[in-house]
C-alpha cells in the first residue's frame, strides 16, 4: 500500500469521477485507475462502485477511507517535520524545471540567483508540467518553474504561492512547402483537417491546444506524438504536417525549412515560479520567487 493510493482514493471520493480527480491531482487517468486497481487487488475487495455517470464508494471503501484519512494527515505532518529538520540543517532546495527551459535564459537566471546567494544550494529536477505539479504537491520538489494555464493558476492559488514572471503565445510550426506557410497568421479553424505532430499529453502546450480544439468543435488529426521537442522539430523538417510551440521556444529551436507563424486567436502561455505555502523553507523560496518575479524574459 502506498500513501499516494490513499490520496488518489480520497480525491475520487470527493469528485465522484476518475477524470476530474486525475485533473485535480495532475496525473493521467490511466495512472489513477491502475493505482486504485492495484490497491483493490492488495486489500482484496472493491473500493468503488463504477457506473457510466459517476463513481461512489462501496461500504467497505467507506470504512477503509475513514481509517486511511488520518494516516494521510499523519504522513503530511511527518513531511513537514522532516522539512523543518532539513531546513535547520542547510539551505538546500529542490527546483523543478521543464525540459524546454534549457533553450531559454531561465537556467542563466537560476545561475545568477545562485551567484548572488552562494550559501544556498539548488538541486535541479527536469520534468513535464504535469510531472512538476505532481512532484510539487507530493513535496518531492520545493519549487517549480513551469507553464500554467489561467484555470490551473486559479485551482492552485489557495495552496501555492504562484508568481507569473513571463508571458508568451503559441505559434504554429509548419514546413515551408505547406500551403499555409505563406500566411502571416493562421486561424485555428484552418487547422481542422490538418495532420498534426504533437508533444505527449503531459505537455502544457498540448493540453492548451486540445482545450482550444474542444472549445472550437475541432477533432484534431494527430499522426505522431513526440516525447520531446528535438524529435518534433526534426520530423517537421520533412513532414507536411503542423505542430505548436510557444513563440519564444520556437525561435530558439526551429530552422529552415520550418517556419513559426502566429496563431489566431492568441493562446497565451504563462511561465510561473511557485511553491507550496507553509513550507519550512518558505523564507528561501520566497527570496527565489521574488527574484524571478522581478525578471522579464526576452
Amino acid at each position: 500500500m502506498e500513501i499516494n493510493q490513499i490520496r488518489y482514493m480520497e480525491a475520487i471520493s470527493k469528485y465522484g469521477n476518475f477524470s476530474k480527480a486525475a485533473e485535480h491531482l495532475y496525473v493521467t487517468q490511466p495512472t489513477l485507475s491502475q493505482q486504485i486497481k492495484k490497491l483493490e487487488d492488495e486489500i482484496g475487495f472493491p473500493l468503488f462502485i463504477r457506473s457510466t455517470r459517476m463513481v461512489s464508494l462501496t461500504n467497505e471503501g467507506k470504512m477503509f477511507l475513514q481509517s486511511a484519512v488520518p494516516l494521510l494527515a499523519a504522513y503530511e505532518a511527518l513531511l513537514n517535520e522532516i522539512g523543518q529538520l532539513r531546513g535547520n540543517q542547510n539551505n538546500t532546495f529542490q527546483l523543478g524545471l521543464l525540459p524546454t527551459f534549457s533553450h531559454l535564459n531561465i537556467l542563466e537566471a537560476v545561475h545568477q540567483f545562485q551567484v548572488q546567494n552562494q550559501n544556498i544550494t539548488i538541486n535541479l529536477q527536469i520534468q513535464t508540467s504535469y510531472g512538476l505539479l505532481e512532484m510539487l504537491l507530493n513535496r518531492q520538489i520545493d519549487v517549480a518553474i513551469a507553464n500554467l494555464s489561467k484555470s490551473q493558476i486559479e485551482t492552485l492559488d489557495k495552496t501555492a504561492d504562484i508568481r507569473v514572471f513571463s508571458r508568451d503565445v503559441v505559434h504554429v510550426l509548419v514546413n515551408a512547402s505547406h500551403p499555409l506557410s505563406s500566411k502571416s497568421e493562421i486561424e485555428l479553424l484552418e487547422l481542422a483537417n490538418e495532420p498534426l505532430i504533437m508533444l505527449n499529453k503531459n505537455s502544457s502546450i498540448r493540453n492548451q491546444m486540445e482545450l482550444a480544439f474542444i472549445q472550437n468543435g475541432i477533432s484534431p488529426s494527430i499522426i505522431y506524438e513526440c516525447p520531446e521537442i528535438h524529435s518534433l522539430v526534426g520530423m517537421l523538417q520533412s513532414e507536411a504536417a503542423i505542430s505548436f510551440l510557444s513563440s519564444r521556444v520556437a525561435s530558439q529551436c526551429i530552422q529552415p525549412p520550418t517556419l513559426s507563424i502566429p496563431l489566431k486567436p492568441n493562446i497565451e502561455t504563462q511561465t510561473v515560479v511557485m511553491y507550496l505555502k507553509e513550507n519550512s523553507k518558505e523564507n528561501i523560496l520566497k527570496r527565489f520567487a521574488d527574484y524571478f518575479e522581478s525578471r522579464i524574459l526576452d
